[in-house]
């Protein structure tokens, strides 16, 4: 039986490929999250034809390290030595050629037949640009076919996507590598089994230390031979005097520019226009930038911190766990004899319906469908990679670079979500550092609003001491785990697309199909975790715990008693800690509340962050990152406390 020829629809984000996929195809149905979760988008027939049409999620870079965007060109890979692929239906935007051109020109290195169809040149033409259709296709080598956004390009488009397979693959080699680089090429194309015509391309994501590529060579080639080919790329790359993933990028932008320059026309009015400062790049100077991105980080903040983690999320637990599944399991409960399973399913501390599930449904699903969604508008107005090149220099001191501020802003939000957007950071150093300095000193929305009710009581020294100390933290503990954390940083490299009105329909697809990848993950390993914790209060342990610690705080951080109980709670949800501290602050002096509220900011924010950083940085990175964090955070409350009682520090 003949295999289905499929063509891949790629192109960069928000350039309109799922809307042509949707007026190419019939009976288009979402792609199985077994086994394409993010990737492709959508699977679809096309109408009149017999290929199958895969829409990819959007990319910049086949070397990027966003963990999506690895996702997508693991599948790419898959796909292509499979040699399922019969061509690339690449969609350009004719606002951003030049981005575009760059990735499409990263795909032709696959050497499959590829058509380029360049979306929105109407409103090119309205700014006074014009494309020129012949020289740009005889400058890539393959056939190129202008989108107005009517009806008109459906039929043309259908016809070229029909026989994109039987068109010759591009024939020139458009960008060269230094000679260390091809002569490893070379190498590799004599090793790989004749027909595989995308070595180059192999080659580069080997360089790139893509583990994707390993993988699927292995599989092909055996181990032996997967590990000979890293042996040489890791020979070729102490030959370079740049790091290869810049070297790639800056080649292929280099190449796309030049072909953006002969192709693109602009008319003399809008060329006198465009000598003076583009409105949009207000966003990246220091000057106006600054006050845009606090306004932006602060409206960000009250859609996820104070409606989604607030008002969405308590809708969300109270109307459908308190009022309905709760009371609901509760009953059906009732009837099971063993006391055990009633109080494993159903016992209101660590119950694994009221807490497990409730936990993740009810109170983290509602933060990271709103997360999401503010990110998909911050991302698809083209803001994100201008903040990003703003705060660039600022977060390099600190071991990050431009991206880290999505992850850091977000801290103040949901430090369990926070630490989940990491992964859009480029290197494991970053993630480290990143997630470090989230888990370390990040009070979360709930926590401040507790926060701000007990410090108002005090005076206004309190309050500065306790969030002027966690700012000198964090921008110390920055610089120092910059120094000390291995790994390298990675450049900032992003496509800086134009800026433009956000789409919401896409924007909401994208963040409904995000978060339910999210709780396919996480539910389950939420309710390990509170299956865990029942457990071991059943067994005793909890108790234990709380004799032995006791004396310890008292101590050390010259706390009382009912401290434990209050750290304990902190441990399960920051909020209840709080509640719990300013339920017994009767019992507390001020210096001790203030320790108390420095400690339990410092301190692991929760259960759930705990859950979600060893499930995104692995056990060993995470055992260490708590060890330290715990260790840190009961020296930091101890010398804060001895100093104020030495100095008569009392806050009163």
């Amino acid at each position: 039986m003949a295999r289905t020829a499929k063509v891949l629809i790629a192109g960069n984000r928000g350039v309109g490929k799922t809307r042509l996929f949707s007026r190419l195809c019939r009976n288009r149905e979402a792609a199985p999250s077994s086994t394409a979760p993010v990737a492709w988008s959508r699977i679809g027939a096309l109408r009149g034809g017999r290929q199958l049409l895969l829409d990819t999620t959007g990319s910049c870079s086949l070397l990027s390290r966003d963990a999506e965007e690895a996702t997508v060109r693991d599948h790419i890979l898959a796909e292509y030595l499979r040699g399922d692929l019969a061509g690339i239906l690449f969609v350009a935007d004719a606002l951003s050629l030049s981005r575009s051109l760059a990735l499409a020109l990263q795909l032709m290195e696959l050497g499959l037949p590829m058509a380029l169809a360049v979306n929105g040149t109407a409103a090119a033409a309205a700014r006074g640009l014009a494309i020129d259709r012949q020289e740009l296709a005889q400058s890539v080598g393959c056939t190129v076919l202008p989108l107005t956004g009517t009806p008109d390009d459906l039929d043309p488009l259908r016809d070229l996507v029909a026989r994109l397979g039987t068109l010759p693959p591009p024939s020139r080699r458009l960008v060269t590598f230094p000679r260390h680089v091809e002569t490893f090429f070379a190498l590799l194309d004599k090793l790989l089994p004749e027909g595989l015509i995308g070595s180059r391309l192999l080659g580069c994501l080997l360089l790139g230390g893509d583990q994707g590529v390993r993988r699927h060579l292995a599989a092909v080639l055996g181990e032996d031979t997967a590990a000979h080919l890293e042996g040489l790329a890791a020979a070729c790359l102490r030959e370079g005097a740049v790091p290869f993933d810049i070297l790639f990028e800056r080649l292929f932008h280099q190449k796309a520019r030049q072909i953006t320059g002969r192709c693109l026309r602009l008319r003399a009015a809008q060329a006198d226009r465009a000598r003076r400062p583009a409105a949009e790049d207000i966003c990246t100077r220091p000057g106006t930038g600054l006050p845009i991105a606090m306004l932006v980080v602060c409206l960000t903040y009250l859609f996820v911190g104070s409606f989604g983690a607030g008002w969405l999320a308590d809708a969300v637990h109270h109307c459908l766990f308190e009022e309905v599944i709760i009371p609901w399991t509760s009953r059906l409960a009732a009837s099971i004899p063993s006391v055990f399973v009633r109080e494993m399913l159903v016992g209101p501390d660590f119950g694994i319906v009221p807490n497990g599930v409730a936990l993740a449904i009810g109170l983290v699903m509602p933060v990271i469908f709103c997360f999401f969604v503010a990110f998909g508008l911050l991302e698809d107005s083209g803001y994100l990679p201008r903040l990003s090149v703003l705060l660039d220099q600022a977060l390099q001191k600190i071991g990050l670079n431009g991206k880290g501020v999505v992850p850091l802003a977000l801290g103040f939000s949901c430090v369990t979500s926070a630490i989940l957007t990491t992964r859009m950071l480029g290197s494991e150093k970053e993630k480290n550092i990143a997630a470090f300095l989230l888990f370390l000193g990040f009070p979360c929305a709930p926590l401040i609003a507790v926060m701000f009710v007990i410090l108002g009581n005090m005076p206004a020294s309190a309050t500065f001491t306790v969030f002027g100390l966690i700012a000198v933290q964090i921008l110390g503990v920055g610089l120092l785990a910059n120094r000390i954390v291995p790994g390298r940083k990675t450049p900032l490299l992003m496509a800086m697309p134009p800026l433009r009105p956000p789409r919401p329909g896409p924007i909401l697809r994208r963040a409904v199909r995000r978060t339910c990848a999210f709780l396919q993950e996480a539910v389950p390993v939420f309710m390990l975790a509170s299956f865990g914790i029942f457990l071991f209060d059943w067994t005793g342990g909890l108790a234990t715990l709380e004799h032995l610690a006791a004396p310890f705080l008292g101590q050390l951080l010259g706390l009382p008693e009912t401290s434990v109980q209050v750290f304990v709670k902190t441990m399960i949800r920051r909020e209840s800690g709080a509640a719990e501290l300013a339920h017994l602050s009767a019992s507390y002096d001020n210096l001790q509340l203030v320790v108390h509220l420095l400690v339990m900011t410092l301190i692991a924010p929760c259960i759930n962050a705990s859950i979600v950083l060893f499930k995104e940085r692995g056990t060993r990175a995470a055992v260490v990152i708590m060890g330290a964090v715990t260790v840190y955070a009961l020296l930091a409350g101890s010398v804060v406390s001895h100093a104020c009682r030495f100095l008569g520090i009392t806050f009163s």
